[in-house]
Parts: C-alpha cells; sequence; structure tokens
C-alpha cells in the first residue's frame, strides 16, 4: 500500500517524477500542482483537488480520481487506463492524446474538454456532458454514450445549438442511445455498427448526408427522436416567432459575430 496522503496539502507542489503508486490522496488538494510524469497507478484520488494541475505524461493506471475538481488540469498525454473518473469535474481539462481505454468517465462533466487524438474506445461515457468538447479525431469505439449530452445544459430556445466537434472521430460499435447529439458535428465519422437508438436531434446537426456522414461507412440501427422532447422544442420555436424582440436579437449576435469574423 503506498503514502498515505489523505486530505494533504500539496497546492503547487513540485511532483514531477514522483512514485505515488497505490498513494491515499482522497481529498487532498493538489491545485495546480506539477505531476508530470509522475507514477500514481492505482491511486486514491477521489474527490482530489486538482484544477489546474500539470499531469502530462502522468501514469494514472487503474486510478481512482471520481467526483476529482480536474477543471483546466493537464492530461495530455497521460495513461488512464480503466481509471475510475465517474463524476469528475474536467471542464476545459486538456486530454489530448490521452489513453482512457476503458475507463470510466460516467456523469463526468467534459464540458470544453479538449479530447482529440485520446484513444476513448470502450470507455464508459453515460450521461457525460460533453457540450463544446473537442473529439475531432477521438478513438471511441465500443464506447458507451448513452444519455451523453453534446449541447448545453442551459440554452435559450431561440439561440442555435453549438456541440461536440466529432468531425473523424471513430464511433465504431458505440452506444449512443438516448444521447443529445443536437448541433455535434459528426462528418466524417466512421459509425459502423453504432446504435443511435432514440437520439435527440435538432438545430445546427452538421452532417453531410443522412442521418450520420461516415464516408460511406454508416450504419445507424434505429435513430429516433424523444417525442416530449422534440413537442417542447416546437413549442419554444413558436415562442420565438411570437418574439420579435428574441429574434432581432440573435440576428443583431449572428451579424456581430460575422463582423467579427
Amino acid at each position: 500500500m503506498g503514502a498515505n496522503l489523505t486530505h494533504a496539502d500539496l497546492m503547487g507542489g513540485n511532483l514531477t517524477l514522483a512514485d505515488l503508486t497505490g498513494a491515499r490522496l482522497a481529498d487532498a488538494n493538489l491545485s495546480g500542482a506539477d505531476l508530470s510524469d509522475a507514477r500514481l497507478s492505482r491511486a486514491n484520488l477521489d474527490r482530489a483537488e486538482l484544477a489546474r494541475a500539470h499531469l502530462r505524461r502522468a501514469v494514472l493506471s487503474a486510478a481512482h480520481l471520481s467526483g476529482g475538481d480536474l477543471t483546466g488540469a493537464d492530461l495530455s498525454d497521460a495513461d488512464l487506463r480503466d481509471a475510475d473518473l465517474r463524476d469528475a469535474d474536467l471542464r476545459d481539462a486538456d486530454i489530448r492524446d490521452a489513453d482512457l481505454k476503458p475507463a470510466d468517465l460516467s456523469n463526468a462533466n467534459l464540458q470544453g474538454a479538449k479530447l482529440d487524438g485520446a484513444n476513448l474506445s470502450g470507455a464508459d461515457l453515460t450521461g457525460a456532458n460533453l457540450f463544446d468538447a473537442d473529439l475531432h479525431p477521438a478513438n471511441l469505439v465500443g464506447a458507451r454514450l448513452a444519455d451523453a449530452n453534446f449541447t448545453p445544459r442551459e440554452s435559450h430556445p431561440c439561440t442555435p445549438h453549438i456541440g461536440a466537434d466529432l468531425i473523424l472521430a471513430n464511433l465504431t460499435g458505440a452506444v449512443l442511445t438516448s444521447a443529445d447529439l443536437s448541433g455535434a458535428d459528426l462528418r466524417g465519422a466512421w459509425v459502423t455498427g453504432a446504435d443511435f437508438s432514440d437520439v435527440v436531434r435538432h438545430g445546427s446537426n452538421r452532417m453531410a448526408r443522412g442521418d450520420v456522414a461516415a464516408r460511406g461507412r454508416v450504419t445507424v440501427v434505429r435513430t429516433g427522436l424523444r417525442t416530449s422532447k422534440r413537442r417542447a422544442e416546437l413549442e419554444a420555436s413558436k415562442a420565438c416567432a411570437r418574439s420579435p424582440h428574441l429574434v432581432s436579437g440573435r440576428a443583431s449576435r449572428r451579424e456581430s459575430a460575422e463582423q467579427v469574423g
């Protein structure tokens, strides 16, 4: 068993190359700490504060990080195979080229996270929030994305949805049942054998052709739309049409964006 550092205050500490294999770091404060190239296999980091921590190339295989705060953390090239990241807060985290096969990210908040090049094959992303996440391109072969959310948790009914970037993502055999793909960009994605049963689709879904664009590799088991959600969307659209000030406000924002562009 590793060192007992439960509740330890290591904020901003330099732990580069540290060997913390099997260490007990539950509820520890590691905010801003440098753990680059550290060995944390099987470490218990449940509920640990790791906001803005540097974990580049760190070995976190089979580590426990459930409920941890990893907002803005650098996990690029990290080894997170079989890691437990349930309910973890990974907003704006850099997880590029990390190995998360087959990590548990159920109900994790990955809003704005950079996941391009990450290996998420077989990962459990059930109920995860992936709004504005960059998965271009990521390996999601056999991943579970049931009830995953690719749109804002709070969004104005008159504002177009902008979802996750899944361009060229490999979703072969992935399970996306009841996922909210509104606004997600799936151009060029590989979706052979993927299950899109009862997915929610509205707004600005950018797809080249059919339900999903996959350069001729499309296999959609069954696609649908949640009736109650769709009914609510239609009512919201009618409300927008009846409210000129909302529509004009949206137009103004679009014009402003074009001018900036």
